[in-house]
């Protein structure tokens, strides 16, 4: 079936060395999914423009002009084409809001930021990236390091909410075009002291069992068109520190969050452990936000529809 298509990347280019890793990986991603690329640099007001009379918007649209030229030939050099580009440009703020609104109202279908600011930072996850994690309504792909171009290895941790469904088939899908059947893909669901006390009182058997036989049926059910074996491991504890062993273990080279729970204060917990599990993972993260994760299924259903309409007109 017709999944939503990805048209245009926003990258957030901080014009550093360590800005390459991020926008090659936009790049390779935004050629296997037929998308472009628009690349966006954030800087806060300047001091020496604050305060100054008629001259301060030909002062700044020197300046804005001057970072351009420098993302025209950022792109270039790492050999992005024109025609990959839908749009270039300078804008004065904070960056995160920055990324965030020109994603919403530009019509972006991801956001690619790095995972710190700077090459001295490699390992620090960064003000940027955590803040867009936190108000994004796009998917959120976070690079830390070198990113295998397709990954070769994914895990997706779910929490067998119908959201989590949502999250998991959206990044499936997007992984599934991206990497094509090669890719190794690991369902992952961390059984909670809560969810083993949740089990007990509705009835005998056991917790880890019955989640053994739940993850299977989430998985069977939502795994889309992804052609290849997705191993289905569960885990007992705290998910966040449970994923981060995982992490550690199995080494994938992305991991696919969803950034909800399943009802009232598990949504606010889960939208913690997804903060820090890329806060902490050591490799990039694909991160679908609720809204993000919502388009993707209504827009699996009317294309359901339309070919439904079209089969029986047929």
């Amino acid at each position: 079936m017709p999944e939503p298509n990805i048209e245009t990347i926003l990258v957030g280019d901080a014009l550093t060395p360590g800005s390459d890793r991020v926008v090659v990986a936009a790049r390779d991603l935004a050629r296997s999914l037929g998308g472009q690329l628009r690349l966006l640099h954030a800087v806060p007001r300047p001091a020496d423009l604050v305060g100054l009379d008629g001259g301060v918007e030909a002062l700044w649209r020197q300046r804005r002009s001057g970072v351009e030229r420098a993302l025209t030939e950022h792109a270039t050099r790492l050999g992005i084409d024109p025609s990959e580009l839908s749009g270039i440009s300078c804008e004065q703020g904070v960056a995160h809001r920055l990324l965030v609104e020109t994603a919403r109202q530009g019509g972006a279908d991801l956001v690619v930021v790095g995972a710190h600011e700077g090459v001295a930072l490699s390992g620090v996850f960064g003000a940027t990236a955590a803040r867009v994690l936190r108000y994004a309504t796009r998917p959120v792909l976070v690079v830390r390091g070198e990113l295998n171009r397709p990954p070769a290895r994914v895990l997706l941790p779910v929490d067998l909410s119908p959201l989590s469904a949502d999250a998991f088939r959206a990044g499936l899908d997007l992984v599934t075009r991206w990497a094509g059947g090669s890719v190794e893909a690991e369902a992952l669901f961390v059984l909670t002291d809560v969810d083993r006390r949740s089990h007990e009182a509705a009835g005998p058997g056991d917790a880890r069992e019955a989640s053994v036989a739940a993850l299977f049926r989430f998985v069977a059910a939502h795994r889309g068109d992804f052609a290849g074996e997705i191993a289905q491991r569960v885990a007992e504890g705290e998910p966040r520190a449970e994923i981060l062993q995982r992490i550690a273990v199995n080494q994938p080279g992305l991991v696919v969050l969803g950034t909800h729970g399943r009802s009232g204060f598990e949504l606010l917990l889960m939208g913690s452990v997804a903060e820090g599990v890329v806060r902490e993972a050591g490799c990039s993260c694909l991160v679908i936000p609720p809204d993000a994760a919502l388009r993707a299924a209504l827009a699996r259903e009317a294309a359901a529809r339309e070919l439904s309409r079209g089969g029986a007109a047929a």
